[in-house]
């Protein structure tokens, strides 16, 4: 009697059986996960993005750093995600039944079709909107993973080793290319070109070119027109962004239609030495009333020219940081139109709208620290749902003081006690001297918040005067501003304080207000001593 065979039609059903199984298991785990991840799309906020980084917090080495570092773990996340969705449809699909080369490719491209249709449904919940073959890059890649490794599983042990050999391979090839691509990416010497530089009457010349804008009729309505040169923007750029040294820099330069940006920045790398990361960005920018649209053509950085997949998953980054930021975004918002010519860039916008957008964030750009306008909310916050509380009269200004300045040495138990001062100093100066005050530190208010203020706050008379309080509270606000901003700012903020022909000309009493609030903001701001010396003293009430 003859012995059955190993390959015998009971090991045939056995392994089809487990085959059949498996794809099963597969299928129901395919199913979960798709519905896990949707649900998490859907109900969770916490998947790692970017969208807290504006246009502006890229300036900072360390908030460049986070950035990219955010970048990275949004695409690592995403490979993830997508790479088990590749692997469970391969798991599902897949099958280790010889055939014919032809027919084994074709199967595959399929499984690996499906796995991409599956991943760009995944996709698109998480966007919330049907998604661009941008967005799609890195969840494909990582199924593209997924239904290699899932396919290789299929095939059994027998595959493990030359899949092994194949990874090993792959590791070895983008090792050795990251490495040439540093090389090539970071060069050794700088961009040549001289970076542009900032001094206060290059400012105040920027500030008052802003504010002399011409009116120009556009479809019979009634527009204005600033027109800034090449120079004008290299300007404003190393005074927002402080790019204004051999070590960082960056200019523009325009043809038609087109803009050109060349940044360089230098850095000191561990084992390679001084190296500079030169960048050059050609795109075109259209702005057609308050819609940024930005093509990239060609991105270069160092001596590697960007390939163009990755210039289209660039560019929508790119307008978001822009969009995104409370200043420049609202810039973009009030403007018209945006013409760009050789030399120069025309922008047209409507009445009031440009200018009240543009200065307080040219001011505010001068480098107020992020720790101080976050003090200073807090304190504003703070002192408007106290006011209901205070006593009217001559009273109210001294409980006013009191209560800002006792915040103050609370916070100063974990904060420094000079930059919490100057915390109050701003908020009393935007709540009981002008609200343009807020222009010389940055956004710490917003429309709803200042009605509020007005509504709660009302008159503060300092010895029966409203306007002594302003004097007061603006003398010491300017007294504590940077001297850096301080040419540029003051008269823009007396500007506002004098609109209408209210001035009252020569005034004594007036001049003493402007004296006693500028002592007083010196005194409270001088040394960490001093300023917990001005909080216990406050603290305790006074005489007015």
């Amino acid at each position: 009697m003859e012995k059955p065979s190993a390959a015998g039609p009971g090991t045939t059903d056995t392994r089809l059986h487990r085959r059949s199984l498996r794809r099963r298991v597969a299928a129901i785990g395919l199913v979960g996960y798709t519905l896990l991840v949707v649900a998490w799309a859907l109900f969770s906020d916490r998947m790692p993005d970017t969208e807290g980084f504006t246009f502006w917090d890229l300036q900072e080495a360390g908030q460049l750093i986070l950035w990219l570092s955010g970048l990275a773990r949004q695409a690592a996340w995403q490979l993830a995600c997508h790479l088990a969705i590749g692997l469970l449809t391969a798991l599902t699909l897949g099958s280790a039944v010889p055939r014919s080369y032809r027919v084994r490719m074709g199967r595959w491209l399929g499984i690996l079709l499906a796995a991409w249709v599956l991943s760009a449904v995944v996709r698109g919940f998480e966007l919330g909107e049907l998604p661009a073959l941008t967005y799609l890059a890195w969840p494909w890649t990582g199924c593209l993973i997924g239904h290699w490794l899932g396919m290789t599983a299929v095939r059994g042990l027998r595959a493990v080793p030359w899949f092994i050999l194949q990874l090993a391979s792959l590791v070895l090839l983008v090792s050795a290319s990251s490495g040439e691509l540093l090389l090539a990416v970071l060069e050794k010497e700088p961009m040549p070109f001289q970076a542009a530089t900032v001094t206060s009457a290059q400012k105040r010349r920027l500030v008052a070119l802003i504010r002399s804008s011409r009116e120009v009729p556009i479809d019979g309505q009634d527009h204005y027109l600033l027109r800034l040169g090449e120079q004008d923007v290299d300007l404003l750029v190393a005074w927002g962004l402080s790019l204004g040294t051999a070590q960082r820099k960056a200019r523009v330069e325009f043809g038609q239609g087109k803009a050109t940006a060349l940044v360089c920045w230098g850095a000191i790398v561990p084992r390679l030495g001084q190296r500079f990361l030169n960048v050059r960005l050609d795109s075109v920018v259209q702005l057609d009333d308050g819609h940024l649209q930005v093509q990239i053509q060609r991105l270069v950085i160092g001596a590697v020219p960007v390939p163009r997949l990755v210039l289209a998953v660039i560019e929508p980054m790119i307008v978001a940081a822009i969009v995104n930021d409370p200043d420049t975004g609202s810039i973009i918002g009030s403007l018209q139109r945006l013409d760009i010519r050789p030399g120069n860039v025309d922008l047209i916008y409507g009445k009031g709208a440009f200018k009240a957008q543009v200065l307080p964030p040219l001011i505010a750009r001068l480098g107020a620290h992020p720790d101080l306008v976050e003090a200073t909310r807090a304190q504003v916050h703070y002192l408007i749902d106290l006011a209901d509380e205070l006593p009217d009269g001559d009273e109210r200004f001294g409980a006013f003081m009191q209560a800002a300045f006792t915040l103050a040495a609370v916070r100063s138990r974990v904060s420094s006690p000079q930059l919490e001062n100057r915390a109050a100093i701003y908020a009393l100066g935007i709540l009981l001297g002008h609200p343009k005050v807020e222009m010389l530190l940055g956004t710490v208010t917003d429309a709803k918040l200042r009605r509020t203020a007005r509504r709660q706050i009302r008159a503060v008379p300092l010895r029966g005067r409203r306007d002594w309080t302003r004097h007061f509270w603006v003398s010491a606000v300017v007294a504590i501003v940077s001297s850096e901003a301080l040419s540029d700012a003051i008269g823009l903020l007396k500007e506002e304080l004098d609109a209408g022909g209210q001035g009252s000309g020569l005034s004594f009493a007036d001049l003493m207000a402007d004296r006693a609030g500028t002592l007083f903001g010196l005194a409270a701001t001088g040394s960490e001593q001093a300023g917990r010396t001005v909080q216990q003293r406050l603290q305790a009430g006074f005489d007015l």
